[in-house]
């Protein structure tokens, strides 16, 4: 939004609604023309040469707000945070399964240590 300044010593101006109220503003030279004064009337004045842009405000464009960089910082957050919890969720699939090979190994090993079942009827050592 264009930012206006009066040149000529003094400048009045309706502040409001076309349609509805409008209340008159006495704007000393130098100083800024209020948000509110109707673009007909903002163009009449420039016409008139009785108040000018002010350097810089017509092209620039609208600065990010505080609130658009908070969102921003959140959304990137957000990002990083789904990011963290799928690479967790992969570790912890990893880690399952890890975990199950070991008990498959230690189970196999298990099985490899026992001595196998002995015949029905077969004489221990120590037996008489």
């Amino acid at each position: 939004m264009a930012i206006y300044k009066a040149k000529a010593r003094v400048v009045k101006v309706s502040v409001g609604s076309p349609d509805g109220n409008r209340v008159a503003r006495i704007v000393p030279a130098g100083s800024i023309i209020p948000q509110g004064v109707h673009e007909d009337q903002i163009k009449h004045l420039l016409a008139r040469k009785l108040i000018e842009l002010v350097d810089g405000t017509e092209d620039a464009e609208p600065k990010e707000t505080a609130a658009e960089r908070l969102q921003a910082q959140l959304e990137k957050a957000v990002k990083q945070a789904n990011e963290a919890e799928a690479k967790a969720t992969a570790a912890e699939a990893k880690a399952t399964e890890a975990e199950a090979k070991a008990a498959a190994a230690e189970s196999e090993l298990a099985q490899l240590k026992t001595p196998p079942p002995k015949a029905p009827g077969a004489k221990t050592a120590g037996a008489k």
